[in-house]
């Protein structure tokens, strides 16, 4: 009995989703990113770990023959696909399936440019699932009501005080992301700071909601994923350490053994599958990561926000999944240099010292060299050794490049040996 060949996938990048996504009038929390933000090329190349023999992955300019070769030393197995009417590999077969990280118009339009068509849910919709508003409302159905919906300065005033637990408050705006929509107010000055900032823009015609909540003394965050089928049936994937510093997303790793065990026979998974049921109620369908929380008092918080997307997490569980008949686990990291002329070469060259079967280099040709410059990596690293060895070796090699990066600030948070909890609870 023969087994039917699985249809090529081409990936789609559409990492700016929540720029895309965002009210042009609704509230911001930073004054210098008032502004949507412009496509994340940076990012360019990071969907090549989805990708499986035959797959695509689509490019904004065409690949430099070095990131080609890297890739393939690597063991990536994807095609890029370029959606530039003139380049080489325009087009795609008529069959394939289209796959975005985040469906939006810009998707879309990536895909038709390509020749191929990206079924998804009405964009309105997948904007309504998106954004914190809906995730708040979802936590309060499902009995998890953490923080308040605030629609201007003054009612801004009177959830901070309700809210504030002694360490401070978190407000977000509706399609923020990581720490690029997210202020901590944990003093008298951030908070007249922020008020000041949504009085202006108030009076500029700005629009609501912001969303505020308590700031959580976090020991552990995580992510659960799934797939929301086209016939409402769900899929839990499995689950993510994420590390942040700062709110800004850092790396995607595994989340020990024994503490997912822990975090799953709380009833996790299931509550999970109610998110999944939700967003098919409200007519979505494709992937979801749902960002979650374990607190140092052994609470879980399992609905800090709802990305109905692929996430950084997902793509780094996907790639593990991969990996999982080769024995060696992964992690996903995104890495900060100060940019130095020839700052590419010299990551490329570090890697290159340690092999790229243990550090591939995701965006070679869409690191910076002028601003801040950001290196996305895969680290594939032998249980025996561990990744700490890894991620010491990669120091060594950058710092022999004359690289300084923020590789420092997070090693520690990444290998250090997850803390033991007396009881977990939902």
């Amino acid at each position: 009995m023969s087994t039917a060949t699985p249809p090529e996938i081409l990936y789609i990048d559409a990492f700016e989703a929540e720029s895309e996504w965002a009210d042009p009038l609704a509230y911001r929390v930073h004054p210098v990113l008032a502004k949507a933000s412009g496509p994340r090329r940076e990012l360019a190349g990071v969907l090549n770990l989805m990708c499986r023999a035959g797959d695509r992955f689509s490019l904004a300019a065409v690949a430099s023959p070095q990131a080609i070769d890297h890739w393939e030393s690597a063991g990536l197995k994807g095609r890029a696909a370029v959606a530039v009417a003139e380049s080489e590999g325009a087009t795609v077969s008529a069959d394939i399936c289209v796959r975005a990280f985040a469906a939006t118009k810009l998707a879309a339009d990536r895909a038709t440019a390509l020749c191929a068509r990206l079924d998804s849910p009405p964009l309105a919709i997948v904007r309504d699932v998106n954004a914190k508003q809906w995730s708040q409302r979802l936590r309060e159905a499902m009995g998890f009501a953490m923080g308040a919906l605030v629609s201007g300065p003054n009612e801004l005033a009177a959830v901070a005080a309700a809210l504030d637990n002694g360490q401070g408050i978190v407000v977000k705006e509706d399609h923020g992301v990581s720490g690029r929509g997210n202020a901590v107010i944990d003093t008298r000055r951030s908070y007249e700071r922020l008020r000041r900032l949504v009085e202006v823009q108030q009076a500029q015609g700005a629009r609501g909601p912001l969303i505020v909540e308590p700031l959580l003394d976090i020991a552990v965050d995580f992510s659960g994923h799934i797939d929301v089928a086209v016939n409402g049936s769900i899929t839990f994937l499995g689950l993510r350490r994420t590390i942040n510093d700062q709110g800004r997303y850092v790396a995607s790793t595994a989340l020990a053994a024994p503490l997912a065990d822990e975090v799953l026979a709380t009833g996790y998974a299931a509550v999970m599958a109610d998110v999944g049921h939700a967003l098919f109620a409200a007519g979505y369908h494709g992937p979801a990561s749902i960002d979650s929380a374990l607190l140092s008092d052994g609470l879980i918080v399992p609905i800090l926000e709802i990305n109905a997307r692929m996430s950084m997490g997902s793509i780094a569980l996907h790639d593990e999944c991969n990996r999982a008949r080769e024995g060696d686990p992964s992690a996903l990291v995104k890495l900060a240099i100060d940019p130095t002329n020839d700052a590419p070469k010299r990551i490329m060259s570090a890697v290159t010292a340690i092999g790229p079967s243990r550090v591939a280099v995701l965006n070679p040709d869409a690191i910076s060299i002028s601003g801040k410059s950001f290196a996305m990596l895969a680290i594939r690293f032998n249980l025996e050794a561990g990744l700490s060895a890894t991620i010491q070796a990669l120091s060594d090699a950058l710092l022999a490049n004359g690289l300084t990066t923020d590789l420092h600030r997070f090693a520690d948070a990444i290998c250090a040996p997850q803390r033991r909890f007396e009881r977990l609870r939902l």
